[in-house]
């Protein structure tokens, strides 16, 4: 009967270190292998996705500088209107002074002739 050698290697040399360091390698390989077909799935649903939102992002802002565009185009053609309606007021406002200035001064001139024509 033969006995055994004591193993003359110190802990963490020689061939039991060897036999501790393929373990986690092993482990993360088998790991890996068992994982590797989910995280390729999620990977790719994840950029299908990343690519969906980034697209209904740009079509978001597309739309939103569209409305933003019209608001614009809207808000001129009131500031127009607008200024139509001042100059258009400022104007009649100027007609009617006049004609109640001519007014006036003709409603002076008939007062001072009635004065002057009956003495």
């Amino acid at each position: 009967m033969e006995t055994q050698k004591p193993s003359t290697d110190a802990p963490g040399t020689g061939s039991s270190a060897h036999a501790a360091n393929a373990a986690p390698h092993d482990f993360f390989a088998q790991a890996q292998q068992f994982w590797g077909p989910f995280t390729k799935s999620m990977t790719d649903t994840m950029t299908e996705t990343m690519h969906e939102q980034r697209a209904l992002m740009e079509r978001g802002l597309e739309d939103l500088t569209k409305a933003q565009d019209a608001n614009l185009r809207r808000a001129k053609e009131a500031t127009d209107e607008m200024t139509d309606m001042v100059k258009t007021s400022m104007s009649y406002g100027s007609q009617f002074t006049h004609e109640w200035m001519n007014l006036g001064l003709s409603a002076a001139r008939r007062t001072f002739e009635a004065f002057s024509t009956n003495r």
